[in-house]
């Protein structure tokens, strides 16, 4: 009956890991690679083929920037998470910038994060995934590029895109301005 269990929490693991790096819209080339493992083998744990010891289903986990809890959640069930401010993932995308993940990971279909641009910061042009994505500028004046085109926004303001489109945010005010990424599938 043990051995039976720890099939169970194999296979349930197994499912989780393929679900989360589905959803993010990752290969398991480039999960494998960013966990240290071969992608033969995290197929096999993904099929419940192999067993994953502690410290390769943490690497697993950081390389799918969700916590090691995350893949023991029964049934896919996520408990409601409060995610505080000091506690924020800190992703550190461009120079003279911050932007922070404020959605608890992993939340399935919705992904924000929260950007504090330095005067004269830029995010560089970027594509991620192929995502619905909202920017909105929370405070301050970001010059976004996108696709060609150069849309002058101000606080309040907000404009849609997908992720596979390059983008790119400067921050042409003289103080710091903050902004929101919200991505729906998510992609980082």
């Amino acid at each position: 009956m043990e051995g039976g269990t720890d099939t169970q929490a194999h296979s349930a693991v197994g499912a989780r890991l393929r679900a989360i790096r589905r959803r993010r819209g990752l290969t398991l080339s480039q999960t494998a690679t960013k966990a240290g493992i071969s992608e033969s083998f995290l197929s096999q744990i993904e099929r419940s083929k192999a067993g994953a010891s502690i410290p390769t289903l943490q690497r697993v986990a950081a390389a799918l920037n969700v916590a090691m809890s995350d893949l023991f959640e029964p049934d896919g069930v996520r408990r409601s998470k409060v995610l505080k401010r000091a506690d924020r993932p800190l992703l550190e995308f461009f120079e003279l910038g911050r932007k922070y993940l404020v959605t608890p990971r992993p939340l399935d279909h919705l992904e924000v994060l929260f950007g504090e641009m330095d005067p004269g910061s830029d995010t560089q042009a970027i594509t991620h995934g192929d995502s619905e994505e909202v920017f909105i500028v929370i405070r301050g004046e970001i010059r976004l590029f996108l696709d060609g085109e150069q849309f002058v926004m101000e606080t309040g303001d907000s404009i849609d895109y997908r992720s596979s489109v390059p983008h790119r945010a400067v921050n042409v005010g003289d103080d710091v301005a903050e902004v929101l990424w919200i991505i729906s599938p998510p992609s980082y």
